[in-house]
């Protein structure tokens, strides 16, 4: 006999185990011991990232053994398995059976899509608060603040929500925001302080803190803050510091591990927009796009090959070219408050024209909708129903997130999921946000209206919905 100790990893894609994963079941079979199994289960915390050590002790020795693992929701829906070195799904192996081959047998697992179908509804999953003093993700209900907790001219409380940007490889989340109550934090560059634009970090995984940064100071204008979905940690993840006059807007890195801060004033620049954005995103072929609700206009920078100094702006330092207009027809814009990215095409969401509109990197309508017959979507249309932000999957799923009646009551607020096409496919109600991110495991990162309490400055609260499996 020896001892055998399975060491499950994460699919390599994602940055930890299934969001819907509650419990894993490891079996091992040996050729020798008449084909044998011996098995175990055990359950998987909420956002697991640290592999998972099985051991088996007292197994039999020699010949060969085959590892197959499942990972399952608390319903019991498969959303992971064990994976070979050829990426087959399914049992690993055979192994030679010898403590040297199979003392320690590490195996990652492929992570499985949930099916988005006309049942599919979101489940509220975890949400940002403080447990003694530090950050933790809990479990527990969607949280129930709206838009009428904003601040409206106080000093204590939250303004306005400007963004959420997720990139999975690193699991780091970075949301922007305006508040008052951030104590003695001064406005950058300057004298006062009072209700300041706002950017910051967490991590997605356990322990958020491990990925906290903060600002040092705030902005009396509009700040943002986007990341590529897919990229590596030194990746095109950006924010975007606004000047103290407000008249240029400089895009600057942000290095996406756990020890690198927010570095303001940056004497390298990767270009400059001209106008306050109301979103923000990352086009993978070296393009980030923004839109302006208040001028109906998009603006898109093209990235340089490498950052410019910024002493020598407006010379050398790219300015982002303006986009649109105010119009209904294709290429124009109304109201425009969101952006999303799918491939390099960039999905313009207009509360405006209540409509979703495709866009080439150059600003040209591309048509992707109805059989490639259509470069829009047309939404619902209806008194005191406003759409607030768009994102979009992995193979084209696109998400909406919309408030009717002035956004007053939880159950104002609708999450509706589109096919690839443009046709509705499913609609959750209750999903009380701002701001919204998916990634390509269909995983739902919102941000919130609520606080977190316990926090030393005023800060929104994020949440995770996930999708309902066939089962529940």
């Amino acid at each position: 006999v020896m001892t055998t100790t399975v060491r499950i990893e994460h699919d390599p894609d994602d940055f930890r185990f299934p969001a819907r994963a509650r419990h894993y079941e490891v079996t091992l079979v040996y050729d020798e011991a008449s084909k044998v199994a011996h098995k175990q289960s055990g359950a998987v915390e909420p956002g697991r990232v640290a592999p998972i050590e099985v051991v088996f002790a007292k197994v039999p020795s020699g010949g060969k053994v085959t590892v197959d693992i499942v990972l399952t929701t608390e319903e019991g829906y498969i959303v992971g398995r064990s994976v070979d070195a050829m990426g087959k799904e399914g049992p690993v192996g055979p192994i030679d059976n010898t403590p040297e081959k199979a003392g320690l047998i590490a195996v990652p697992i492929k992570e499985r899509l949930i099916p988005l179908t006309q049942a599919t509804h979101y489940l509220h999953d975890l949400e940002l608060k403080v447990e003694n003093g530090r950050r933790v993700w809990a479990e527990g209900p969607a949280p129930t603040a709206t838009r009428a907790v904003l601040c409206l001219g106080q000093d204590d409380r939250l303004c306005t929500l400007g963004g959420i940007t997720v990139n999975q490889r690193t699991g780091m989340a970075g949301y922007s925001f305006s508040a008052g109550g951030q104590g003695d934090r001064p406005y950058c560059g300057e004298t006062g302080g009072g209700v300041m634009h706002l950017f910051q970090n967490v991590f997605l995984g356990d322990n958020p803190e491990r990925g906290l940064k903060v600002l040092p100071c705030g902005f009396r204008h509009p700040a943002g803050i986007v990341y590529e979905r897919l990229g590596p940690a030194s990746g095109r993840h950006f924010f975007f510091e606004p000047a103290t006059d407000g008249q240029s807007y400089f895009l600057e890195s942000v290095v996406l591990d756990a020890t690198t801060p927010f570095q303001l004033n940056n004497p390298l620049a990767w270009g400059r927009f001209t106008q306050a954005l109301e979103a923000l995103a990352v086009v993978p072929t070296g393009y980030v796009v923004g839109v302006s609700r208040l001028n109906h206009k998009m603006e898109i920078l093209q990235l340089p090959k490498m950052a410019v100094d910024r002493a020598n702006a407006p010379e050398a330092v790219p300015f982002a070219v303006s986009k649109g207009g105010e119009g209904t027809r294709e290429g124009l814009l109304s109201a425009p408050v969101a952006v999303a990215v799918f491939d390099a095409t960039i999905l313009v969401l207009e509360t405006g024209n209540a409509r979703i509109q495709a866009f080439d990197v150059s600003a040209n309508p591309v048509r992707i909708f109805k059989n490639g017959t259509s470069a829009t979507v047309e939404l619902e249309k209806a008194a005191g129903l406003e759409y607030l932000d768009i994102a979009v999957e992995g193979l084209g799923y696109i998400y909406v997130l919309s408030a009717t009646n002035g956004g007053l009551s939880v159950n104002d607020y609708r999450l509706d999921v589109f096919t690839p096409q443009g046709n509705l496919l499913s609609r959750t109600a209750g999903v009380a946000a701002a701001r919204l991110a998916v990634d390509t495991f269909r995983n739902v990162y919102a941000l919130n209206y609520a606080s977190i309490a316990g926090t030393p400055r005023v800060e929104p609260s994020l949440s995770q919905w996930v999708p309902s499996t066939p089962q529940g």
